[in-house]
């Protein structure tokens, strides 16, 4: 438990480092525009077999207009965030020349390469909405993110300390109930009540000092260390223990 807090807040550092795993770097959109001009490519290698067919010349005129538009998204990615609106501006006209060449080739049911258009063209739109997706990512600023405060050490839950006090009532000397307080606080918290309840299963004023002591690092409220003072028999062991963990 006493590593718990430390684990949390270097587990929520690391993830603060890597930051947003949607976001869509450089790279990225390069390659979705190079997917976009090789499609352009292989449509207009399609379109070049059937120069004689009046389908395949106004979907070839068409294409070069999407190709126009590829060039200006080329251009607009050298600076994603400044030119998002001619991006958005560019991929919907865009992908509105497609949905019109989809058509054209639907309707061409004559046409051998007909299926060969149809599927590049589709791959063409769906490549469009990625790269409108990765304009729109690359230009949404990244808000820094801010570690939590650490959270303080937590007390023991009811059920551990009930185990723990059996522990202790199982032994029958008080050096050896020391053995298993020290023990069991070393990897956990106790609250101030606790340890006060702790202090009662001890029969002699110097092994409660002896537990108090060992136990006070282990306290979540040392600030309440007062109320240990009922705790002793004698108002001078309560002194002692003041003395040997000094103030809090």
């Amino acid at each position: 438990m006493k590593r718990l807090n430390s684990l949390f807040c270097g587990l929520f550092v690391f993830l603060a480092f890597l930051g947003p795993s949607a976001k869509v770097d450089a790279q990225d959109l390069n390659s979705l525009l190079t997917s976009a001009e090789t499609e352009i490519a292989v449509v207009q290698g399609i379109l070049s077999t059937c120069t004689y067919d009046q389908t395949c010349v106004q979907i070839s005129t068409r294409m070069g207009t999407v190709a126009g538009y590829a060039a200006t998204l080329r251009v607009a990615a050298t600076d994603p965030v400044a030119n998002q609106v001619l991006a958005t501006s560019t991929v919907t006209s865009a992908t509105t020349e497609l949905a019109v060449i989809q058509g054209i080739v639907e309707g061409a049911t004559y046409l051998g390469v007909r299926q060969q258009l149809y599927t590049h063209v589709t791959t063409m739109q769906t490549t469009m909405g990625q790269i409108q997706t990765a304009f729109s990512t690359a230009a949404t600023p990244v808000v820094p993110v801010t570690p939590p405060e650490p959270v303080g050490p937590v007390a023991m839950d009811t059920v551990t300390f009930n185990q723990l006090v059996s522990s202790i009532n199982a032994q029958s000397f008080g050096s050896d109930q020391l053995n298993v307080l020290r023990q069991a606080l070393g990897s956990n918290y106790i609250t101030c009540n606790q340890l006060v309840q702790l202090l009662t299963l001890f029969d002699f004023d110097s092994d409660r000092v002896d537990a108090a002591v060992a136990a006070f690092p282990s306290l979540v409220d040392p600030q309440n260390a007062f109320t240990l003072s009922s705790s002793f028999d004698f108002s001078s062991s309560f002194s002692d223990f003041q003395s040997r963990v000094g103030t809090w």
